[in-house]
C-alpha cells in the first residue's frame, strides 16, 4: 500500500476474541484502518458510521448470525455494494454455499491464516477499486449523454416544428414548387428521426446506470 493512497478501512466481526485481536493485528500492521465488533448490532453501527471498504464477517454469532446480518446488508442500497467476506469454521461448508448465494463475495476458513487473509483481503479491495471507477465512468458517461442529446434534441425539435408549419401554410403551398415541398418533408422527417435517436440514446444511457 503506497503511503499516498488513502488507507481502506476494514470492518472485522467476530465475538471471539481471539480471532478478533489476531485479524486486526494482522491488518493494522499492513496499514489498513480497522474496526472491530464482536455482534452483529454493534457491526451495524459501525457501518453505517465509518461506511467500511470490505467487512470480515464470522458466520456463526450468539443472537444475530453472520449470515442474517449478510442478508440485511444485502437487502440495503446503502449497503450492498460493500464486499463481504465470510469467516467460517470448517464445518460451515453449507453456510458458506448460503453466504455465497447471498452476495457474499469470498470466504476464509478458520484458523485463519494471516496470509491468506492479506491475500485474499486484497483481491477484493482491487476488485471494489475498479468496480467503484468503472461505476464512475459510467455515471459521467451518462451525464455527458443528457448533456449532449438534451441540447441537440431541443434544437432539432424546432426545426421539425417550423417544418410541419410551412409545409402546412396555404399560401407556401401555392408558390412553391414540388421539389421545395420535398426538402420540407426531408427536414421534418430528418429532425423527427433525430429526436427519436436521442430519445434512445438517453433511454440507453440510463439503462446502464440501472444494471451496475
Amino acid at each position: 500500500m503506497n503511503s499516498h493512497e488513502k488507507s481502506p478501512k476494514v470492518l472485522i466481526v467476530d465475538d471471539e476474541y481471539a480471532n478478533l485481536l489476531f485479524m486486526k493485528k494482522v491488518l493494522t500492521s499492513e496499514g489498513f484502518d480497522t474496526y472491530t465488533a464482536t455482534n452483529a448490532l454493534e457491526a451495524e453501527l459501525i457501518i453505517h458510521e465509518k461506511k467500511p471498504d470490505a467487512i470480515l464477517l464470522d458466520i456463526m454469532m450468539p443472537e444475530i448470525s453472520g449470515l442474517d446480518l449478510l442478508k440485511k446488508l444485502q437487502n440495503d442500497e446503502k449497503t450492498k455494494c460493500i464486499p463481504v467476506i465470510m469467516v467460517t469454521a470448517k464445518t460451515d461448508s453449507i453456510d458458506v454455499e448460503t453466504a455465497l448465494n447471498l452476495g457474499a463475495i469470498e470466504y476464509i476458513k478458520k484458523p485463519v491464516d494471516d496470509i491468506e487473509l492479506l491475500a485474499r483481503l486484497k483481491t477484493v479491495l482491487k476488485i471494489k477499486y475498479y468496480e467503484d471507477n468503472l461505476k464512475e465512468n459510467l455515471k459521467a458517461k451518462e451525464e455527458f449523454i443528457n448533456i449532449v442529446a438534451h441540447d441537440l434534441r431541443t434544437p432539432f425539435a424546432t426545426i421539425a416544428g417550423f417544418a410541419e408549419l410551412l409545409k402546412q401554410d396555404e399560401n407556401l403551398k401555392k408558390i412553391l414548387s414540388e421539389e421545395h415541398k420535398q426538402i420540407f418533408e426531408y427536414i421534418g422527417s430528418t429532425s423527427q428521426f433525430l429526436i427519436e435517436y436521442f430519445n434512445k440514446l438517453l433511454a440507453w444511457a440510463k439503462l446502464g446506470s440501472e444494471s451496475l
